[in-house]
């Protein structure tokens, strides 16, 4: 897999033993018998969903066999015109079907993926959790800069028995970014600079480490005041927040040439309306669940920052985290 085909790349691997998910890219000829029929599009029955669609000038058609079972097949052909096809043929599939059909293998192992961004420190693994847009990116770089800690994930944080553990799943941009940018401001200019340093260099420079213990968690909450404050909170409060972040996530974004991976999430709430006892019926509940459990025993801290991120700001914030791992 190329490696400007984000988001995998850095999982690139020439075999993968008993895989949970077999993708195969290319016409198929899809197994619609006895399927139920929703939206004159969306074919379900047991274990099987397939739509064939065009929206936005966007092709879909794919088809998912074993839904709940191991391993999953995938047959798919997501297509759009215009030189995205060119330049990241991969990039589609990756986004719309592997990002959220990953997630939920994962819960079915009972790993928990979340959307945040996560350091590995002196004392364990420092969980950042919030909205998009609210600095997580420049939170971790900058206690990156100042030393000490090192990346484990930059948008997706895996957790699973009180280990957080290594998922980058956009290492190349976030290196670039840390070594390039002064915030996680990626601007029209930033993303030419960036497929060109990717053209040069394949490799992911920078700090990332495997795994390390869950030791602390920080909600980053943006608002309208002046300057940053920080205040303990519990557990119920965070799983809450991180609930709704990460469900929004998957649903509305990321937008990569202009399809979020909430397509995937559409077909599951129709697998879940033919089928309201599944697994794939529970999974928010059992997402929540393992949410729940997972943050037994840590401590929780509400970081608020105003719109404007300025040194003082830095300086404050990266005292906070810094102190959490004295």
């Amino acid at each position: 897999m190329d490696q400007m085909n984000a988001p995998f790349g850095y999982f690139e691997t020439e075999r993968v033993e008993h895989p949970d998910i077999i993708l195969d890219i290319g016409d198929f000829k899809p197994e619609t018998r006895g399927c139920h029929i929703l939206d004159h599009k969306t074919y379900i029955r047991r274990e099987y969903i397939y739509c064939n669609e065009k929206t936005d000038g966007i092709r879909i058609k794919l088809e998912i066999r074993g839904i709940e079972s191991f391993p999953t097949f995938v047959n798919a052909i997501i297509v759009k015109k215009g030189l995205g096809r060119v330049f990241f043929p991969g990039l589609l599939v990756q986004n719309i079907l592997l990002r959220p059909l990953v997630d939920f293998k994962l819960l079915q192992r009972g790993v928990l993926s979340l959307h945040g961004c996560a350091l590995a420190g002196r004392q364990g693994g420092v969980v950042l959790l919030g909205r998009g847009g609210c600095f997580k990116t420049t939170v971790a770089m900058n206690l990156m800069r100042r030393g000490g800690f090192s990346l484990l994930g930059d948008d997706r944080v895996l957790v699973h028995k009180n280990v957080v553990y290594c998922y980058p799943l956009q290492a190349g941009i976030f290196n670039f970014r840390l070594s390039r940018c002064k915030t996680e401001d990626y601007r029209r200019f930033d993303r030419v600079r960036y497929v060109l340093s990717r053209l040069r260099c394949r490799k992911h420079p920078g700090p990332i480490v495997d795994r390390a213990p869950l030791h602390s968690v920080f909600c980053l909450v943006k608002h309208e005041r002046i300057g940053a404050s920080i205040r303990m909170v519990g557990k119920a409060d965070v799983v809450r927040r991180s609930e709704r972040s990460h469900q929004l996530e998957n649903l509305v974004s990321p937008q990569l040439l202009g399809v979020s991976t909430g397509k995937l999430y559409e077909l599951f709430s129709a697998y879940a309306y033919v089928f309201p006892n599944s697994v794939v019926a529970s999974y928010w509940g059992d997402h929540s669940d393992l949410l729940d459990h997972c943050l037994n025993g840590n401590e929780f801290f509400e970081i608020c920052v105003p719109r404007v991120y300025s040194d003082s700001v830095t300086e404050k914030v990266v005292e906070a985290l810094g102190s959490a791992q004295a």
